[in-house]
């Protein structure tokens, strides 16, 4: 069986799913200015390759305090249905249906986490 493999963010979706994220948790006021802030200059630090994958994951995760799995699944989900469906790119959307009709096993790849990318895929 052929095998297709997806990349999520900038290939899937035309924008980053990090950032689509902290956006949305700022306008529902779920996060501070400062954690924005904070953030993005790591999300700027790690694009510059300045900080490698390791350690932007660990200055990331000091923003990340009293998770609930099945909360943040679920916030995930609605973030997913509100908001990053109208950021699917259409001709990787017409790609990934092509492999579909196809009957090819699709893969999407991402270092984002499994509450990202489940509802996503």
């Amino acid at each position: 069986m052929p095998i297709a493999f997806f990349d999520m963010d900038y290939t899937l979706l035309r924008k980053s799913s990090s950032t689509l994220y902290v956006k949305y948790l700022a306008r529902r006021r779920m996060i501070s200015l400062r954690e924005v802030v904070g953030v993005s200059i790591v999300t700027l630090r790690y694009s510059l390759n300045i900080l490698d994958f390791p350690k932007a994951t660990a200055q990331l995760s000091k923003y990340v305090r009293g998770g609930n799995a099945v909360e943040t699944q679920r916030l995930c989900e609605q973030w997913v249905a509100e908001d990053v469906i109208r950021y699917i790119a259409p001709r990787a959307e017409a790609r990934l249906r092509e492999h579909q009709q196809r009957g090819d096993l699709i893969v999407l790849i991402s270092a984002s986490t499994q509450f990202v990318v489940i509802p996503v895929a």
